[in-house]
């Protein structure tokens, strides 16, 4: 009886324990859902480099500038357009930049500037509308009658936030990825 009475004790409470501790919880539980798709936009073979080639201006030019701000009386534009093919002819790309390559970043990106001079990188545009370097930047979403997505990307200089501008060379070398909704 003993036993019996012991047993009854033990599975009383190995049931009651659960509700006694349900309303702490310890646990909790993440779902992760994804997709894997190939790429669906991409350049065009021997269409993924260009180059801007700016010619010298002034020191003056730049000095009164606040940081992030664009010397719009100057602008160049690269020597040959991009050109994006999607597989899917829904898809509009858009261009994301590599943020480590800015020094002022989202809607004021000025690259870094590996050249000597100073206080000074470009500002970066695509349909005369500055580029963010967060992956926000739209091409032009209409698609061309080649099937492709044309644009050219034209640069101003720009005031990074140092304390001087110093003459020299203005270098800088950014990587474009395509990215598709």
């Amino acid at each position: 009886m003993k036993r019996s009475l012991i047993t009854a004790a033990v599975l009383a409470v190995s049931f009651a324990a659960p509700a006694a501790f349900a309303a702490d919880t310890d646990t909790g539980t993440l779902t992760i859902n994804g997709e894997v798709r190939g790429t669906t936009c991409h350049f065009e073979t021997n269409g993924q480099t260009a180059h801007i080639k700016m010619q010298q201006i002034g020191v003056n030019s730049l000095k009164d500038l606040a940081a992030g701000q664009a010397y719009s009386a100057y602008s160049n534009k690269t020597d040959m357009p991009f050109k994006i093919i999607c597989d899917n002819a829904n898809e509009v790309p858009k261009i994301k930049f590599l943020p480590e390559q800015f020094d002022n970043t989202n809607n004021n990106s000025v690259t870094k500037n590996t050249g000597d001079a100073k206080g000074v990188g470009y500002a970066l545009f695509i349909n005369d509308e500055r580029i963010n370097s967060d992956g926000t930047t739209p091409i032009p979403a209409t698609l061309g009658a080649d099937g492709k997505y044309t644009f050219d990307i034209s640069a101003q200089y720009a005031r990074l936030p140092e304390a001087e501008v110093v003459a020299g060379n203005v270098d800088s070398s950014i990587t474009l990825m395509v990215i598709a909704d």
